[in-house]
């Protein structure tokens, strides 16, 4: 075990790389304020309004939203499970058929034995794909509860795999749906539209410049999943009818 990694998680003090990073972050932060006060002060810039009908049409602006995340989600994880299905090992029908050996109070011998040698040839095939970490065999003269560790050693291996499997999907259809989310703000849906009163006035640096702030943010409230914008409509409408 690599106790220097358990430690350094108890440490308080970011490290070397973290504090490097957050430095790059303020420094970009402060020169893209320079920036934009230099262009202000050039007159290249010019404000722009908050919506004043913002606080009426938000909870609608987020629905719409919030419509658009779900239906994202649902297509993109239909689309990463077709392309992962090849691959795929059924990990809670493994762990299915475990469990209801296990949970039996006095499973005969026979049973326990049935559901080693299956399990044991199961587990080797994967041991050879690299899925899963090798569990020592029970001996010739196994008991019953050499019997019952060894699936249960099992079982929880599968449990661990089917985890891992699904963290990876939960990233690949996130990544796609962040994809998906620039691509279509590209392409024309605006969240700034809905949030800012945009002066036809405007510079075309300025425009531009706004425009791609504007691609990023739908984009990344697209990309960001439902999970947090549903919890943020429900915070609005508690709010609104509160007022």
């Amino acid at each position: 075990m690599n106790l220097d990694f358990i430690v350094s998680d108890l440490v308080t003090d970011d490290p070397p790389d973290k504090k490097k990073r957050w430095w790059l972050a303020a420094a970009a932060t402060i020169g893209l304020t320079l920036f934009g006060s230099v262009l202000y002060a050039l007159e290249k810039y010019s404000l722009i309004e908050v919506n004043s009908k913002l606080p009426e049409i938000l909870p609608a602006v987020l629905g719409k939203y919030l419509l658009l995340v779900v239906a994202f989600e649902r297509a993109a994880a239909v689309f990463v499970e077709r392309l992962r299905r090849a691959h795929r090992v059924d990990w809670p029908l493994r762990i299915n058929r475990l469990t209801e050996i296990l949970k039996k109070k006095r499973p005969s011998t026979k049973v326990l034995e049935l559901a080693y040698v299956r399990e044991e040839e199961v587990f080797e095939k994967l041991t050879d794909a690299g899925l899963v970490v090798e569990i020592p065999p029970v001996g010739s003269k196994a008991k019953n509860d050499d019997y019952v560790g060894y699936l249960t050693a099992a079982k929880h291996a599968y449990e661990f795999q089917r985890a891992r499997y699904d963290s990876a999907g939960n990233r690949r259809v996130a990544r796609t749906v962040f994809l998906a989310g620039l691509f279509l703000a590209t392409l024309g849906v605006s969240l700034f539209a809905d949030v800012f009163t945009l002066s036809k006035d405007l510079g075309a640096l300025h425009r531009g410049l706004l425009r791609a702030v504007d691609i990023l943010v739908t984009g990344g409230l697209l990309g960001g999943g439902s999970g947090g914008l549903h919890a943020a409509v429900t915070k609005v409408r508690e709010f609104s009818d509160r007022g």
